[in-house]
């Protein structure tokens, strides 16, 4: 699949490759490729502040509270891993936030401390939280970099073209994030997540991100693009 879409390049006046953090790490198709890197790209409103996002939630000011955000898995099921994360993080006393998809029906869930919420797009209440559980996909991990929101990321090693785990990888061997890949140790990781003198470490390496977002140079290559003369290409090269 990856191979056939590059093959189609050739097709198209213009591609384009959001950037990533960790694209040191990148040993995927289009490392040395022909489309226009950009800046990494997240989605465009600001964040709310933390008295904002936390009056909107409903969270008290000063509660500590972690957002959990792995997709599919039930919260009562407690063989699954959202289960295992909320009760290692309501052990560390900090309230477990799951984020839902707005798609979704509304979760029952048994356990009175865990708030659900199913908001679009979760990014911008990222201030509310101490720290967050992601999976390593693009959208989470480039939105928790740039929100300064210490992490702990569980990449999917099954995905064909996106290497999760490189670019969590990344993060980790800057001490701007924390990994998990299923192997023990979960407990003591979220542990120290709930340290607020790590979680300020993480923060501080993190302010040394470049905060530019790349949507704006995708609306400025396309503006410049649609202005040129696309008319003179030959037969060939379409």
């Amino acid at each position: 699949l990856g191979d056939e879409a590059m093959l189609r390049e050739r097709y198209f006046d213009l591609v384009v490759e959001p950037g990533d953090f960790a694209a040191e790490n990148d040993t995927g198709l289009t490392k040395n490729g022909t489309a226009t890197s950009l800046n990494p790209i997240r989605f465009g409103p600001d964040f709310l502040s933390r008295t904002e996002a936390r009056k909107r939630l409903g969270l008290e000011p000063n509660e500590p509270a972690a957002l959990i955000q792995l997709g599919a898995g039930q919260i009562n099921d407690t063989n699954s891993l959202i289960s295992q994360i909320v009760a290692e993080v309501s052990a560390c006393g900090v309230r477990p936030v799951v984020a839902a998809s707005v798609l979704a029906q509304p979760l029952d869930v048994e356990n009175e401390s865990v708030m659900v919420v199913q908001l679009f797009p979760i990014s911008e209440y990222f201030h509310a939280f101490d720290f967050g559980v992601f999976a390593g996909g693009y959208n989470s991990f480039h939105e928790a970099m740039a929100a300064w929101l210490p992490a702990l990321f569980v990449p999917n090693l099954a995905t064909k073209l996106d290497n999760q785990e490189a670019r969590v990888q990344w993060a980790v061997d800057r001490q701007m994030a924390a990994v998990w890949t299923g192997t023990g140790g979960l407990a003591l990781t979220i542990r120290s997540l709930a340290n607020p003198d790590h979680r300020a470490g993480m923060r501080k390496r993190m302010q040394s991100l470049p905060v530019t977002n790349g949507a704006a140079q995708v609306a400025q290559l396309l503006a410049e693009h649609g202005s040129g003369d696309t008319n003179s290409r030959s037969e060939d090269e379409r």
